[in-house]
């Protein structure tokens, strides 16, 4: 869920509150949510696994949300708008959820400042590797 978002909703230039969120943690597997409607409270509600080879100090969910059909906004030929940014550190102890909400990051023609935020839960699990067998690792009890 975010809030705050468009804090100048009033704003006669923006007519449409069609929202979604981008995120990755690496930039060639961005996950998109479904776009809904909200003024400015949306909720996504949705869940997915990234799969990480190792933890290092140099892991971060990168979040942007972003407006839709926001036609009217200089500078965007798709009508997308990036409203908030953040780069969140990954969670560091396995199996704890962590819930919080984090700031949103917005540039735009007015500059660069904080408006809006958003709730994330993140919970870092470990998996233990899938082993294959031959047919000479099959043990059988006769």
């Amino acid at each position: 869920r975010a809030e705050g978002l468009d804090q100048f909703a009033d704003d006669p230039s923006v007519k449409n509150r069609d929202y979604n969120v981008v995120y990755w943690i690496k930039p060639d597997e961005e996950i998109h949510t479904k776009v809904v409607e909200g003024f400015v409270t949306p909720e996504w509600n949705q869940a997915n696994d990234f799969m990480l080879e190792n933890l290092d100090d140099d892991s971060f969910l990168n979040v942007e949300v972003q407006r839709f059909n926001s036609l009217d906004d200089p500078g965007t030929s798709s009508g997308n708008v990036v409203v908030g940014r953040v780069k969140i550190p990954l969670p560091t102890v396995f199996n704890r959820r962590e819930v919080r909400s984090f700031p949103l990051l917005r540039s735009d023609e007015k500059g660069c400042r904080l408006e809006g935020n958003i709730l994330l839960s993140m919970r870092l699990k470990k998996i233990e590797p899938f082993r294959f067998y031959d047919d000479d690792d099959l043990i059988f009890n006769e």
